[in-house]
């Protein structure tokens, strides 16, 4: 009887894997230059905020507010570095339900379908990769997946340790590309007065 529970329970849990709508979804990618299909496993990613020290946060403002927030969520889900910094290739998924600011009233917004909607898009991802050294620190290709939607992006780092890895560094997303802000049908309208680009930082241990 016991046996037979036990196989019950193991065919329930693997019907329920199967039938989870986040467990792989196809996106449309607009990159402002071409659209391309993308499948993501978000079933892949375990975020857990304890298991890698450090912050992720971002800063945004317009005439009347100066927003600075964060993520408390996140964690490197894949990192290799078999030949020193410049050989670095790293995968960050991000839990956008985390996204906090000193105002609980306006990261309660953002979570909202016009902004960061995160009952339909509960993960962002970033690749780190193509590194290279520009003066006494580095400079690598961040590419940012969100919302249905990509950007690579320049991001300057330093190195602050190498054991542990450690680094510190800031990139400039641009939100048009995300549709962050934007009306019932999905276009983007803009915020307020808020710029266009968002400056995300990050200072945290990348452990291999």
């Amino acid at each position: 009887m016991k046996s037979l529970l036990n196989v019950l329970l193991f065919a329930t849990l693997i019907m329920l894997i199967s039938c989870d709508p986040a467990k792989k979804t196809a996106d449309v990618i607009d990159t402002g230059e071409e659209v391309m299909a993308t499948a993501v496993d978000v079933a892949s990613f375990i975020i857990n905020p304890d298991n890698t020290p450090g912050k992720i946060g971002w800063t945004a403002e317009n005439e009347r507010y100066s927003a600075d927030g964060g993520f408390a969520s996140w964690n490197f889900v894949n990192v290799n570095m078999d030949g020193g910094i410049e050989s670095l290739n790293a995968d960050l998924a991000i839990d956008l339900a985390s996204i906090n600011e000193k105002s609980e009233k306006l990261a309660n917004h953002l979570r909202q379908w016009d902004y960061f909607d995160v009952e339909k898009y509960t993960t962002a991802t970033a690749n780190i990769s193509n590194v290279r050294q520009s003066g006494d620190n580095y400079i690598a290709d961040l590419t940012l997946e969100m919302r249905g939607a990509k950007q690579v992006i320049e991001s300057a780092f330093e190195v602050q340790s190498m054991d542990p890895l450690r680094v510190k560094g800031s990139a400039e997303v641009d939100r048009r590309i995300f549709k962050i802000g934007s009306d019932e049908s999905g276009k983007y309208t803009g915020f307020e007065g808020a710029g266009d680009m968002i400056t995300v930082t990050y200072d945290t241990e990348v452990r291999l």
